[in-house]
């Protein structure tokens, strides 16, 4: 090497220094975290400065829920100020004017399947859904596994497979430390085939559960009630929708807009059970009034709130209705109802 080429090279190092392949890896999920994160205010911008009141007030709703998105909203919405009260006359008219919205937006009903079940799609102001409508009740039961609590929890569609049934929705709700819990513990009581499971965990704002009759009960207050009851399957979540006809005051339901599901029945046994999907352009989510009112207008004598978030998951014919929220996969849980083939089909 001569004198030339020896300068030229020294303070040169062998090869020019590279990230390492962990180092690119976090690279792209960083950036990948940004775009997101910068989509995720242009589209809150849009909608919260936007001319929709409607669409305003359910995407605030969903950014509440949020700790993490929670301060978008104090930082781009202006809430409007309170309005005037109504007279009796017209608040009654608006009430009735939005109910027979509503109602016009719950699709035409669709055909029964082999097993007797049917699904509709359900739409409203800033959500949409499915609703399971199964006129035979003694398909509906709990599908639980009961060596697997503690242990680990499956997902809905898991459940379904493993009992055979033709649909599942989630069901109660579970020990969750941090979002990151696996689905194993029931947080209150689970009754599968009569028998009584985390009881000493009691039962939660809202007990839902069939009887041996697969009538339907909602709101039962404690064990003894339960036991009483004659009570097969059931889980508790709540709080109670519907009960004996009568709507829950919605006043007591305000909630943020989520993704939801819920389980009710008529006066003539037909099982209905209904999930909403949320956090998604199209779909922010219902709240839990809104849940009731759906039930109502689908003639529901008595209804329930089931778990939801992440959890709400509708599966049938072989493939979840609705839209997952969770990252990766379905999450895990202790429990879901399950529709299970009608005799014969």
């Amino acid at each position: 090497m001569n004198n030339f080429q020896k300068t030229a090279n020294e303070g040169v190092p062998a090869t020019a220094a590279r990230p390492s392949a962990a180092g690119r890896v976090l690279l792209l999920v960083f950036e990948t975290a940004l775009m997101l994160a910068v989509a995720l205010f242009c589209v809150s911008l849009v909608i919260l400065r936007g001319p929709s009141a409607q669409a305003k007030e359910r995407c605030a709703a969903a950014l509440r829920a949020h700790s993490v998105t929670a301060p978008l909203v104090s930082l781009l919405y202006d809430a409007p100020a309170a309005p005037a009260a109504e007279s009796a006359p017209d608040a009654k008219a608006a009430e009735t004017a939005a109910a027979r919205e509503e109602a016009e937006l719950i699709a035409v009903p669709a055909a029964e399947d082999e097993n007797g079940v049917r699904v509709e799609p359900v739409f409203g102001r800033g959500y949409s859904g499915y609703m399971l409508i199964v006129p035979d009740p003694a398909q509906v039961i709990v599908g639980c596994v009961p060596s697997s609590l503690g242990v680990r929890g499956l997902t809905v569609g898991d459940f379904a497979e493993r009992f055979g049934a033709v649909a599942a929705i989630n069901a109660g709700g579970f020990l969750d430390e941090g979002g990151q819990g696996n689905g194993a513990s029931p947080d209150s009581l689970v009754v599968y085939e009569g028998e009584f499971y985390s009881a000493g965990r009691g039962v939660g704002k809202g007990f839902v559960g069939l009887d041996r009759e697969s009538r339907l009960h909602v709101g039962l207050k404690s064990i003894d009630e339960i036991r009483a009851a004659d009570i097969q399957y059931g889980v508790c979540f709540g709080p109670v929708l519907i009960a004996d006809g009568v709507m829950t005051d919605p006043e007591t339901l305000k909630s943020e807009v989520n993704p939801r599901s819920a389980i009710g029945q008529r006066a003539d046994g037909t099982i209905l059970l209904l999930v909403i999907d949320g956090r998604q352009v199209l779909s922010l989510g219902a709240t839990i009034a809104d849940m009731a009112g759906i039930m109502q207008r689908y003639g529901a004598e008595n209804a329930c709130n089931l778990d939801g978030g992440t959890s709400s998951l509708l599966w049938y014919d072989g493939k979840y209705l609705n839209n997952r929220t969770s990252l990766f996969r379905p999450r895990p849980v202790p429990d879901v109802f399950l529709v299970m083939p009608k005799e014969g089909s």
